[in-house]
């Protein structure tokens, strides 16, 4: 296993499973171990330049899957009480990817080349949309 320079900080390559006429790409299960509960789930798409506001994981841990594109991942462990207290770690990812942000650790992406595709699931039920600031929102009239 991997030693990170964050506790607790998680970070896989996914890897398709392929058939004759299908390709799965299994992203989480419960063998994982990396939710205590499932609260939501989330389908991001970003183009090249985007990146999330900082945020900090208080509420909840939260579980990324990078299905396609080219995308930086930023955290900060921010936990007082965490034996990597204010460390930080950065990677790029350009393949199939699965991240924890753990409670309590400042986390951050930024888009870098094409369209990214990336599922978010959450322990909590609510719809993060302070990641997306105002200017990015745009509404539909249906």
């Amino acid at each position: 296993m991997t030693k990170f320079p964050i506790h607790d900080l998680f970070v896989r390559e996914l890897f398709y499973q392929e058939g004759t006429d299908i390709r799965c790409l299994p992203v989480l299960s419960f063998e994982d171990h990396l939710l205590r509960q499932f609260g939501s789930a989330q389908f991001i798409s970003a183009e090249t330049g985007y990146s999330s506001i900082s945020s900090l994981s208080d509420a909840a841990d939260a579980v990324w899957a990078l299905l396609r594109g080219k995308v930086t991942f930023y955290w900060k462990d921010k936990r007082t009480n965490s034996p990597t207290f204010e460390s930080e770690y950065v990677q790029m990812a350009d393949t199939p990817t699965l991240l924890l942000v753990p409670f309590g650790v400042a986390f951050r992406y930024q888009v870098e080349d094409g369209e990214a595709l990336m599922l978010r699931f959450t322990t909590d039920s609510h719809f993060d949309s302070h990641q997306i600031p105002n200017s990015a929102m745009k509404s539909k009239e249906r």
